[in-house]
């Protein structure tokens, strides 16, 4: 598997991979399908509209976590960003909407899976973006765990 990890964040080959000191107790699957990657910024849904989120209502979860793969025979390389966001009960932006939270470049072979491990889980709403300069179709999950940190 490969990894990637955003400027802040941290790709990582998707095998069996273990985290010795955080143990999840609920993790639920946020989003799942296919990505066109080609030269524009487009988030996972593949809208280039940047007011739109594509998870809602991520507040009680501590970690997200983008998995993925793509299918062919040449290396995946695939540049990736994460907006986060505040919103009011009524689902209206606080502050200046949209925080960067970090990017990475994702580099594996073909046919491997990776993991991009998102740590600022806190935030009301997410949107990651992604583009290549070769088009593909990336398959990926956007999972989310709650959990602890033992010390």
């Amino acid at each position: 598997m490969g990894a990637a990890v955003l400027t802040t964040l941290e790709v990582r080959e998707a095998a069996v991979c273990q985290q010795r000191y955080y143990e999840p107790y609920f993790v639920a699957v946020l989003w799942e399908g296919r990505t066109r990657c080609d030269s524009l910024w487009r988030n996972l849904t593949g809208d280039i509209v940047p007011l739109l989120p594509i998870v809602r209502g991520v507040t009680p979860y501590d970690r997200l976590y983008w998995t993925g793969y793509a299918l062919g025979n040449a290396p995946v390389n695939v540049n990736m960003r994460v907006w986060a966001r505040a919103v009011d009960l009524n689902g209206v932006p606080l502050g200046s909407s949209w925080r960067a939270i970090g990017q990475a470049t994702i580099q594996t072979p073909p046919l491997r899976w990776f993991r991009v491990e998102i740590p600022e889980g806190h935030w009301d709403e997410y949107r990651l973006e992604v583009r290549s300069a070769t088009p593909r179709l990336v398959y990926s999950r956007l999972i989310a765990s709650q959990g602890y940190w033992k010390e």
